[in-house]
């Protein structure tokens, strides 16, 4: 028994060095292959290509082109806006000098003739008793023109002086301010009417001998 372990006790250094360097080389070996998975599992794929992201910056438009468009822009819609047809008016070149005989007895006629009827309608009376005076056809004053009365047919030219109503009525508000607008007209919007009627036929001595021009509430009239 003494003699082995002596043996063993002889030898013991040289196994030690040689299980050590063993040992070394094993942990060299595993360390390394460690390293290596790890920086393999870090490392990114060599076709990656990095996002970026690129930030839009808005065209500015310079004062001259904005000018240019301004311009175009107004002019299509100057275009847009102009109608195909447009109606248009003759200008009045009346007299509007009217005295204050002449006011009373325009918005007495709108009242005498029209007093139910609208503030337009009571316009286009007022306005065919003006062009009346404009008119070579006709007597020349407002006056004139009202109380025209025909000696051979004994007939007025106006029906509501003759049946009397004329001197029934007085002119409202309304009638007034019927003359007032008339006054401030610039174009001739009654198309030059110079006669008027009520009649309920559609047949009668204005239909067949003039020419229609339209109707304002239960008045129609005709040039």
């Amino acid at each position: 028994m003494d003699k082995c372990r002596c043996a063993l006790q002889g030898r013991w250094p040289g196994l030690q060095k040689w299980a050590l360097s063993i040992w070394s080389i094993g942990a060299i070996l595993t360390i390394g292959s460690v390293s290596i998975a790890y920086a393999a599992g870090k490392e990114e794929p060599a076709t990656a290509i990095p996002t970026i992201e690129i930030e839009t910056i808005p065209y500015i438009i310079n004062e001259t082109e904005l000018l240019l468009q301004t311009e175009n822009t107004s002019s299509e819609m100057e275009i847009q806006d102009e109608p195909a047809e447009a109606e248009m008016f003759p200008d009045l070149i009346c007299y509007k000098e009217w005295s204050t005989e002449d006011i009373y007895l325009l918005a007495k006629i709108a009242m005498a003739e029209a007093e139910g009827a609208s503030i337009h309608c009571k316009m286009m009376v007022i306005r065919t008793v003006l062009n009346r005076v404009e008119s070579d056809l006709f007597p020349n004053s407002v006056r004139e023109v009202i109380f025209q009365y025909n000696e051979t047919s004994g007939v007025y030219q106006f029906s509501c002086v003759g049946n009397g109503r004329w001197d029934r009525v007085e002119p409202n508000p309304e009638c007034y301010e019927a003359v007032s607008e008339i006054r401030n007209w610039a174009n001739d919007y009654s198309e030059g009417a110079l006669y008027f009627e009520s009649c309920k036929e559609d047949d009668n001595w204005h239909s067949r001998n003039l020419n229609f021009l339209y109707q304002s509430d239960e008045l129609r009239f005709y040039r």
